[in-house]
């Protein structure tokens, strides 16, 4: 709680790789709220799939949902786009639905893209691979280049330029941002992710 701007990502077993970046700090009670800034985005389909961010267009107040008992939370409905439930007991919970708060991306009538399997595969009931939650500093800048120096990005530029490409005003500087996040939460059953492993502590929770 009390911590923002977060990038949270979640990896799949079928190879998905997915997630969705909160400006506002996550709290423990305050249910919806709006946040101008949070958009979701998908790296991967696990079949190569270009990648996509997704913006909000309707039901603004609803961006993110804090609660005790969920979250991350991302759209109407408390999490109807990308919903999380980190508890192991609860972990079966996660779906996404998107297109309640932020635009599904259609390609063309040839290829409809469903909103309950864009992101994931399937409504819920994923398997899991990693779920990881990232604070991106407000020393961002400073840190890169320190790191860039020591060579510690290495390979993770091309993955974050993927999300931030087409940051609009409300998220500029992300990608530095994000170069240097550290992770707050995650839920680890195999090994991280290589393509995000920013050379940061992380303090994941098994």
């Amino acid at each position: 709680d009390g911590v923002g701007p977060t990038l949270t990502i979640i990896q799949l077993i079928n190879g998905r790789l997915f997630g969705g970046f909160a400006s506002l700090p996550w709290e423990s009670e305050g249910g919806p709220k709006a946040d101008r800034a949070a958009f979701l985005f998908s790296l991967t389909d696990g079949v190569g799939r270009a990648p996509e961010k997704m913006q909000q267009f309707q039901n603004l107040r609803f961006a993110v949902s804090h609660y005790p008992d969920r979250g991350p939370l991302f759209g109407v409905g408390a999490g109807a786009d990308l919903g999380l439930n980190l508890d192991k007991e609860s972990l079966a919970h996660c779906r996404s639905h998107v297109g309640a708060t932020y635009r599904l991306p259609r390609y063309s009538a040839k290829d409809p893209l469903v909103s309950e399997t864009f992101l994931a595969g399937k409504l819920d009931g994923w398997d899991l691979d990693e779920v990881v939650v990232y604070y991106c500093s407000p020393n961002a800048a400073k840190k890169v280049e320190q790191k860039k120096r020591r060579g510690t990005l290495a390979g993770a530029d091309a993955a974050l330029k993927s999300i931030s490409a087409a940051t609009d005003s409300h998220g500029s500087g992300l990608e530095s941002q994000l170069q240097s996040g550290t992770s707050l939460a995650g839920q680890r059953t195999d090994e991280p992710v290589n393509a995000m492993d920013l050379g940061t502590e992380q303090n994941n929770k098994e």
